[in-house]
């Protein structure tokens, strides 16, 4: 048994840890905002019910998107900030990529199209998208699949885990 930390926007998992909280998810969250939930699930050790159920009890900390943004914003973290952070990672990665083609790597030259294309605004309306409608890719048709935008394909791809340059 582990604990483990999950920061979740209208149902859409954004951050994980395993074995420890991250501080800078909880600083979001007061104490007002806990409830502590306990269930019961089977006890299975080597592979067979023991017949004693554990104990889990959860921490869940929980506000509204409302409470969370005014939080943010009075700790400094804007969307102003936001997308100044934005652009300075796009523009570090955008000097990466190049350097790979300079020195004859082909493969960065799809990322380097895509994010000399991206905006900080094109990439929330995507995040939006994505936390409304919380697409799988391998779930999708191939049709679904092919009348994706490039860049919300390459996401959709980060996000289900497959290694591209940007998520390494």
């Amino acid at each position: 048994m582990g604990s483990w930390t999950e920061l979740y926007v209208a149902g859409y998992p954004l951050i994980y840890s395993k074995g420890t909280v991250i501080p800078d998810v909880m600083t979001v969250f007061r104490e007002s905002d806990r409830r502590e939930i306990i269930t019961t699930t089977p006890s299975i050790r080597d592979g067979h019910d023991s017949g004693e159920p554990e104990i889990e009890t959860k921490i869940e900390y929980t506000c509204s998107i409302e409470i969370a943004i005014d939080r943010l914003n009075i700790m400094g973290f804007t969307l102003g900030r936001a997308r100044d952070e934005f652009e300075g990672w796009r523009i570090r990665e955008v000097q990466e990529l190049a350097g790979y083609i300079e020195d004859g790597d082909d493969w960065a030259q799809k990322d380097l199209t895509i994010l000399n294309e991206l905006s900080f605004d094109k990439y929330s309306e995507l995040i939006q998208r994505q936390i409304a409608t919380q697409p799988e890719y391998y779930n999708l048709t191939d049709e679904q699949r092919n009348n994706l935008d490039p860049t919300e394909r390459y996401f959709l791809l980060c996000d289900e885990g497959v290694d591209t340059p940007l998520n390494q």
